[in-house]
């Protein structure tokens, strides 16, 4: 048997070594990257455009609290707390309430833009920029101040951006508007049960159709027709502009009786004399988590504090020094419906006895790697 001799052992160990420091030198750079896309928790900045000094501490659970002369001071901090932390979300959310998932992951993404669009959601944003009062697209501004104070005085991005080649974002109005009507449309997204009804109505008799809509320990019963039978053909047409497979074995099926609760006691009840709130808005857990805890103190003892979401400036389930408030508002709140289109012309749908023309609107979604797709939207 051959042994290695010294110089080979040598050899041996000095490639250890190079690989050893190699590594080393990996880790020590990516631990690198990662510190210098965070901000500092210590010491002091410049932020332009505040009116006055801020102060942020954070407790031992990392929980920021901001203290600052107004509102507007304090929505800005928030800015900057929201995109030191939560960047990568940001950038998400936002290009999802646009429609432009695309633009950044590739044509496998086209399917969700295209949703989005149909379902308005991009649309919607625009509509609630353009109803926004001067004061809130006023305070929105302050905040995507400290949004892109961040994003453009940071040497790194964090590492998503920088794995998939994304550009650094500038954050404008429509950004943030775009993001809350992604949220108003993830907590009312009840369309899809409305088909998987539908389709659980064509394949059972009532009594069988009836167990999907009890709910063990529920007072009463649920009122409910069955509908004449439907094509299965329409039924394939509208889960395909849905981009939806099977109704019947899409995972939504055990959400059938999904809901939100909230619950009020009021003071005379409550072992310490005051009204008790508690909700549940029906968010599920992520990582990091769609919220964003935060304290904000201005003025002369105004405070606004509880969950925040990383890309919208203010406080959604929370409390000041005066109420408390929380939203549960998943719901049945979209309807579907099958319209009858002229075998002459897709354009014309029938309402009775009238045939009426549907207006279009094309949207062109930009697509990494790809040609952008233009979408036509009928209305």
């Amino acid at each position: 048997m051959n042994t290695p001799g010294p110089r080979g052992r040598s050899r041996a160990a000095l490639l250890g070594w190079l690989l050893t420091g190699l590594l080393l030198t990996a880790l020590v750079g990516g631990w690198m990257i990662l510190r210098l896309s965070l901000p500092p928790t210590t010491g002091e900045l410049a932020l332009a455009g505040l009116q006055a000094p801020v102060s942020i501490r954070f407790d031992a659970w990392q929980r920021p609290y901001v203290q600052a002369a107004d509102l507007g001071d304090a929505l800005q901090a928030q800015g900057w707390l929201h995109a030191g932390n939560r960047l990568w979300q940001m950038e998400l959310l936002r290009r999802a309430g646009r429609g432009r998932m695309a633009e950044l992951l590739g044509a496998d993404l086209l399917p969700t833009d295209r949703e989005l669009w149909r379902a308005g959601v991009p649309q919607l944003a625009a509509k609630l920029e353009a109803n926004a009062s001067a004061r809130t697209l006023a305070l929105i501004d302050r905040y995507l101040a400290g949004v892109n104070t961040v994003i453009q005085a940071y040497p790194l991005l964090p590492p998503e951006f920088l794995l998939l080649g994304a550009k650094r974002p500038h954050w404008g109005r429509r950004d943030v508007f775009a993001l809350g009507a992604l949220m108003a449309f993830q907590s009312a997204n009840n369309m899809h049960n409305e088909l998987l009804r539908l389709a659980l109505a064509n394949r059972l008799d009532g009594e069988r159709f009836a167990l999907f809509l009890d709910q063990p320990g529920a007072r009463g019963n649920y009122p409910f027709v069955l509908p004449a039978p439907t094509s299965m053909t329409t039924l394939a047409r509208a889960m395909d502009r849905l981009a939806l497979t099977d109704p019947v074995s899409n995972p939504l099926l055990p959400r059938l009786g999904f809901g939100s609760n909230g619950w009020v006691v009021a003071p005379g009840r409550s072992a310490s004399g005051a009204a008790l709130y508690a909700f549940d808005s029906h968010d599920e857990l992520g990582l990091p988590d769609l919220f964003y805890e935060v304290h904000l103190f201005f003025g002369e003892g105004r405070q606004l504090r509880g969950w925040s979401v990383a890309g919208l400036p203010g406080v959604i389930n929370g409390f000041n020094d005066k109420i408390a408030w929380g939203f549960t508002n998943t719901g049945d709140t979209q309807d579907l419906f099958m319209e009858t289109r002229s075998p002459d012309d897709p354009l014309l749908f029938r309402d009775g006895d009238q045939w009426y023309r549907a207006r279009t609107e094309e949207v062109s979604i930009p697509v990494e790697g790809g040609e952008p797709e233009t979408l036509v939207i009928t209305h």
